[in-house]
């Protein structure tokens, strides 16, 4: 899959999640334009194909309509919008640095999980980019990444 000559707008790509898709991107040859709150780390500053775009994105809350509205609205113009759904919580790399063990919460996290790990900020950048190099029929979709877990729910735990 490579995406050479497409721009691709991410949010929140100097870090975490966002970090992950905004490389994945990168790597397959796309324009990447990042919009966050602070400017980029350096290294990506100086990447020709990454440009950072400040803004304060806080209507998480909106975005699903906002995906599903652009995504009828400029589909004639062959522009496809996704979404991916993380709770970043459930991501090894993110777990919050003040539980008293993160090595047990990683345990745990991974327990919770069918995939039998935690998420990687790189297993959410590989879905983003399937979903822009694959078909142009599929758009406006919010696509849960979560190894499983979301699945699980109404299963007691044994």
């Amino acid at each position: 899959m490579q995406l050479q000559g497409r721009l691709v707008l991410i949010t929140g790509g100097g870090q975490g999640i966002g970090r992950g898709v905004l490389e994945r991107f990168a790597a397959k040859g796309a324009t990447v334009a990042s919009v966050q709150r602070r400017g980029l780390p350096a290294d990506l500053e100086q990447d020709p194909a990454v440009h950072s775009l400040q803004a304060d994105i806080t209507a998480k809350a909106g975005i699903h309509g906002l995906t599903r509205a652009l995504a009828v609205d400029l589909g004639t113009a062959g522009i496809r919008v996704h979404r991916s759904r993380v709770d970043r919580n459930r991501l090894g790399p993110d777990l919050p640095r003040n539980l008293p063990d993160p090595a047990t919460a990683l345990e745990e996290i991974k327990g919770l999980h069918p995939a039998g790990r935690a998420g990687r900020p790189d297993d959410i950048g590989d879905v983003a980019v399937f979903l822009a190099a694959g078909s142009d029929f599929v758009t406006g979709q919010t696509i849960v990444v979560d190894g499983g877990r979301t699945a699980r729910l109404p299963m007691p735990r044994t």
